[in-house]
């Protein structure tokens, strides 16, 4: 049996989750493993040289592929998002056709779930059997009940391949809509007034749809927009993984391109935030995505303050629904407020030219009020996985992250609210009593809206 490995960590060899296949390397010393460090080696491999071909013919000739990666930022690395682009910009998706799939990833469980997602989708779009994926924390390979538990996946995945067991598709197909978007001229602006508006997109080249939304968006506003082209800023390089920036927030890059100092004196500044960009293999760019695992020089830290988000995205957004999962949790662990989105999915321009002038108007009506959305699930739990491993386990390799939290007052554990353990405790003694315990659970309904009403009755008088 022969297994290609498409290794997703910038760090090659030294990959953390590559220690998962070395492992099956001396379990399974019958298999033939074949791995190639992707992420490491993109720039090269973008060359469309002998590595690529390298590549291309391990992929043909394997039983099998096994997506390896660390998780960054909700998916995967950037220079793997890439490879994953070449391979359809280059037409070479029919070498993984009917190849038997699977994906091993580590991380602390932060959006796990979004980029297995996200690689399932792809393998699926490639024309893959895709088996099952395999998500363990960090640290889990140094347990020995964690490595046997990883025995059993593998041994399943094996035995899947030898015996050619059939697997349904469990994503959907995308169809893809091609939209020719001409905006018209805009007669009523949305005055921003002194708020500061900022576009940050990719490949603004004139006529494609992306740049067209981004100048309907742009004229609506009345005000300075600043306009952002990802593709003509200078950017290095992605997220090496090197973790430097854990002690003080200090990049690696530094000094060395424009991302920080952009990040910090607009990006971080702004008062209204719009991302534009189009659908490319199930997300944005591998150039937006660069631009989000670059961000990490923040490590999980919150790099807002209340800012108005707003999305233009060109392509099949609302058949993806994982990009919004992605997007809606960035920016509520971000502490932004994720306002609304446009796509041209309608392939009307009329409307698509009211959604833009609305989202910009929406933009700035919550700018100026202050608007804070209620956080939902994934920024709530996204939070709480964050404050549990800072306190604990990722205390030492992240610093400012620790004084960050300390001085926020984001370590709020429940067991520090005494009072109310207090109360809990006392009422679980109160309810013993079999009497007082249905007294209360006849009076629980009306008990509970009781100080709903109280407010609503006095929000009557002032109205009267």
């Amino acid at each position: 049996m022969k297994i290609t490995v498409l290794n997703g960590s910038p760090k090659g060899e030294l990959s953390g989750t590559l220690k998962y296949i070395e492992f099956l390397k001396i379990k399974y010393p019958n298999i033939d493993f074949t791995v190639f460090h992707i992420s490491k080696r993109m720039p090269a491999i973008a060359g469309k040289g002998a590595e690529y071909q390298k590549i291309l013919d391990s992929i043909e000739k394997a039983d099998a592929i096994i997506w390896c990666f660390p998780l960054y930022f909700y998916l995967v690395h950037s220079e793997l998002k890439r490879f994953i682009e070449f391979i359809a910009e280059n037409h070479d998706e029919a070498v993984f056709a009917n190849k038997y799939a699977a994906a091993i990833s580590t991380s602390i469980h932060f959006f796990d779930h979004t980029a297995h997602a996200y690689i399932q989708g792809i393998s699926e779009d490639f024309g893959m059997r895709f088996y099952d994926s395999y998500s363990p924390a960090m640290f889990d390979f140094l347990k020995q009940s964690s490595r046997h538990q990883f025995l059993f996946f593998a041994d399943r995945f094996f035995a899947c391949i030898r015996e050619q067991r059939p697997i349904a598709r469990q994503t959907n197909v995308i169809s893809h809509i091609s939209c020719a978007y001409n905006p018209a001229t805009v007669h009523k602006k949305v005055n921003a007034g002194k708020k500061r508006v900022i576009v940050i997109a990719d490949h603004l080249e004139k006529g494609n749809t992306v740049s067209s939304m981004v100048q309907r968006f742009s004229q609506s506003i009345n005000g300075d927009v600043e306009i952002v082209d990802l593709s003509k800023m200078r950017i290095s390089g992605g997220c090496l993984g090197c973790i430097k920036c854990g002690w003080d927030n200090t990049c690696r890059y530094e000094g060395k391109d424009d991302y920080i100092d952009f990040y910090k004196k607009s990006f971080m500044k702004a008062d209204i935030i719009v991302i534009a960009g189009k659908i490319k293999g199930r997300f944005l760019s591998w150039e937006w995505k660069r631009f989000m695992d670059r961000s990490f020089w923040r490590t999980h830290s919150p790099s807002f303050n209340g800012q108005q988000v707003g999305l233009l995205v060109s392509g099949p957004l609302s058949q993806l629904p994982n990009v919004m999962n992605v997007f809606y949790g960035h920016f509520e662990v971000g502490h932004a407020n994720l306002l609304g989105f446009v796509s041209d999915e309608s392939n009307d321009s009329i409307v698509i030219d009211d959604q833009i002038t609305c989202l910009a108007k929406d933009l700035v009506d919550a700018s100026n009020y202050g608007y804070k959305k209620p956080v939902m699930f994934p920024g709530y739990a996204g939070m709480k996985v964050f404050r549990d491993e800072i306190y604990c386990d990722l205390k030492a390799f992240f610093r400012a992250d620790f004084k960050y939290y300390r001085k926020n007052k984001i370590f709020n554990f429940p067991q520090k609210k005494r009072f109310n353990r207090f109360l809990g405790s006392l009422f679980i003694l109160v309810m013993k009593i079999r009497p007082l315990r249905k007294m209360f659970t006849n009076m629980i309904k009306e008990g509970i809206v009781m100080p709903h009403n109280k407010i609503l009755k006095n929000e009557s008088l002032e109205q009267s």
